[in-house]
């Protein structure tokens, strides 16, 4: 069974760094640029969730697995911003609960968005019933969303992934 625990932006780095370790697809592919190393990979996440902390309010949770921190979220209202869980615990039920912990923390309407390049977490997000909204290639980045909330498809992103 999986938890969260809330967290300080202090004790992110660790959550984060736990979540990415083993990793070794997120390193060579996944992440921001190829071929970085675990440490480059929680330094940038990390000045990227520091950036966008100065404009939204966030949270931070560590997620635990008996009784160890194996994955983290950050949060603001409405908005998925980041997430993982170590690549040993991404069996389908581990996937399920994950969701379930984000539904929880977030409600039953949220946006996230997240690097083109991520294509496992994008793929994820779409088998959990997230709809691609926008792809902006210039910044390089897919933003998705679980439930519209109109149909139209003239809705301004900012007003989509507000509440």
């Amino acid at each position: 069974m999986m938890t969260v625990q809330k967290i300080s932006f202090y004790q992110l780095p660790e959550a984060i760094e736990e979540s990415y370790r083993g990793d070794n697809a997120l390193f060579e592919k996944f992440h921001i640029a190829p071929n970085m190393t675990l440490k480059q990979c929680v330094m940038e996440t990390m000045k990227m969730i520091y950036a966008t902390s100065k404009q939204y309010p966030m949270e931070y949770y560590k997620i635990i697995s008996e009784k160890k921190c194996i994955g983290y979220i950050a949060i603001f209202p409405k908005f998925l911003y980041s997430f993982a869980l170590n690549i040993k615990s991404r069996t389908k039920e581990n996937k399920t609960q994950l969701w379930n912990l984000i539904k929880g923390l977030l409600g039953e309407y949220f946006c996230c968005s997240l690097l083109n390049n991520n294509h496992r977490a994008i793929k994820w997000l779409q088998e959990m019933k997230m709809e691609t909204i926008m792809v902006d290639n210039q910044n390089y980045i897919t933003v998705l969303a679980n439930k519209k909330k109109q149909d139209s498809k003239s809705i301004k992103l900012e007003d989509q992934c507000q509440s």
